[in-house]
C-alpha cells in the first residue's frame, strides 16, 4: 500500500469494497496457516483479498457506506450481466432461418461454372486457406491499412485541412481528427 501513489491506493481500496457485494466476504480459514474462506463471488472475494493483502480492512469502507444508502450497486459480477435473453424456440428458427436464407442467396448469385462441378474435392489434410487466398488477403491487408496510415498522418497535406495536431487543448475540435 505505501508503494503506491496514495491516492491511487485509496481510490483503488475504496472502489473494490464499496463497488463489490456486500454479500462477499473474505473469513480467515478455520486454523492457522489455512486459506482464507471465500464466500460469495469468487472474483469479488479475490479483489476483496487483495485488498485485506494491501493491510486495509474492506469493511471499515463499508461501514461508512451502507448499503442501504447506495441508489444502485454495480458489482464486479453482477447478475444484470449474466441475465440472458431467452429466446422462444420458434423465435431461434426464424432467425436461423433468416440468416441461413442470407448466406444462400450470398452464394446463390453466381451459377457454378463446369471446372467447379468438374472438380474432385479437396482433401481432409488440404488447408482451408490456399496460397492465392493467403496472398489476396495479405494484399489487401497491407492496402488497406497503407491507405488509413496514410489518411491518418499525411491526410492533412493531401486534402488540404487542419490536422490539429499542434492546436491547444482549449481548441475546438479540427475537422481532421473528430
Amino acid at each position: 500500500y505505501d508503494d503506491l501513489n496514495r491516492n491511487l491506493a485509496e481510490v483503488l481500496v475504496s472502489a473494490i469494497s464499496i463497488n463489490s457485494a456486500y454479500t462477499s466476504r473474505v473469513l480467515p480459514g478455520d486454523n492457522p496457516g489455512d486459506l482464507p474462506k471465500q464466500l460469495g463471488n469468487k472474483t469479488e472475494c479475490a479483489l476483496l483479498g487483495f485488498v485485506l493483502a494491501l493491510g486495509k480492512s474492506y469493511q471499515v469502507y463499508r461501514d461508512e457506506l451502507p448499503e442501504e444508502c447506495i441508489h444502485k450497486v454495480y458489482t464486479f459480477n453482477s447478475i444484470r450481466k449474466s441475465m440472458s435473453t431467452v429466446i422462444p424456440a420458434v423465435q431461434m428458427l426464424w432467425v436461423n432461418l433468416i440468416m441461413d436464407t442470407l448466406a444462400s442467396l450470398a452464394l446463390a448469385t453466381e451459377p457454378p461454372t463446369p471446372d467447379l462441378l468438374l472438380r474432385k474435392p479437396y482433401g481432409r489434410t488440404k488447408p482451408l486457406i490456399s496460397r492465392t487466398m493467403m496472398k489476396n488477403i495479405l494484399g489487401q491487408a497491407v492496402y488497406m491499412i497503407s491507405t488509413i496510415f496514410i489518411l491518418l498522418f499525411y491526410g492533412d497535406v493531401l486534402l488540404d485541412i487542419d490536422s490539429g495536431r499542434w492546436a491547444d487543448i482549449r481548441d475546438p475540435p479540427s475537422v481532421h481528427f473528430t
